[in-house]
């Protein structure tokens, strides 16, 4: 049953957010071909404001994509569970598990496609602008970029540079473990308490837990520096107490969540 559930929730959102990957790939093209062919024309100083104009609004459009990519898949929960569609929803021969990991797995997975997305879309637009600057301006911005990485080197170390990326990445894999369950217990937690308005109660959930999040994160960290074993604290133990903290969080998100859903939910 989690297989179609996986399938349903995946084609419900593709409605709207295929065509939106799609523009954001599209834009990322348009702006690098129309800005290649502005600079090989030398179209004049008007048209050189209107190209960086573009290439800003472009840029701010493929980051602002994934923000939507992820609010749309929490709108789906909401609608999907919480409101008269949830009659149906909860109907199913479905466990709440099945419900909470089918909207995660969808979630996550939308959200990936937007990055991966987006970076493309960056990618090629910054590579048709790249092929026309000029040798000395290549010179600077490499000399540039170099100084950028001694300067991360001196700050972070050689080895911890060589596995920056890897632990970027699982530090940002994390992140949206718990950003997601957190999201998914607010809106349990607004759409429970409140007998109306029970969309803004839920945006105030999310506000509310993230605060929490992050004060709970501070004084975490801040009490593995001051114990025995937080001598020595650098970067790499910084990355770890985040995961691990992001982890608990997720975790601790998924289970009340599931009980929110068996226990007290009454639509």
């Amino acid at each position: 049953m989690l297989k179609k559930l996986l399938k349903h929730d995946f084609l419900a959102q593709k409605r709207l957010l295929l065509p939106l990957l799609a523009s954001v790939l599209i834009a990322g093209v348009a702006t690098g071909l129309l800005s290649f062919l502005i600079i090989k024309l030398n179209a004049g100083e008007t048209a050189e404001v209107f190209l960086f104009m573009l290439v800003m609004l472009t840029t701010y459009f493929c980051f602002i994509s994934i923000a939507i990519t992820a609010i749309y898949t929490y709108v789906h929960f909401y609608q999907n569970l919480m409101t008269d569609e949830g009659y149906l929803s909860h109907t199913l021969p479905v466990t709440a598990t099945q419900h909470i990991c089918s909207k995660f797995v969808t979630s996550l997975l939308w959200q990936f496609i937007a990055i991966l997305c987006a970076l493309a879309s960056l990618a090629v637009m910054f590579s048709l602008l790249m092929t026309t600057i000029e040798p000395q301006a290549w010179a600077q911005i490499k000399m540039v970029f170099e100084q950028i990485k001694q300067q991360f080197l001196a700050g972070f170390g050689v080895d911890f540079f060589r596995w920056f990326w890897l632990w970027l990445g699982l530090v940002m894999i994390s992140d949206m473990f718990a950003t997601i369950f957190m999201v998914y217990l607010a809106i349990c937690i607004g759409s429970i308490s409140a007998t109306k308005h029970k969309v803004i109660a839920s945006i105030g959930m999310i506000f509310g837990l993230n605060i929490a999040r992050g004060i709970v994160t501070q004084i975490f960290t801040a009490v593995m520096i001051s114990l025995p074993l937080g001598a020595g604290f650098d970067n790499f133990k910084m990355f770890m107490i985040t995961i691990f903290l992001n982890m608990i969080i997720a975790i601790t998100c998924f289970f009340l969540t599931k009980n929110y859903m068996e226990k007290k939910l009454n639509i």
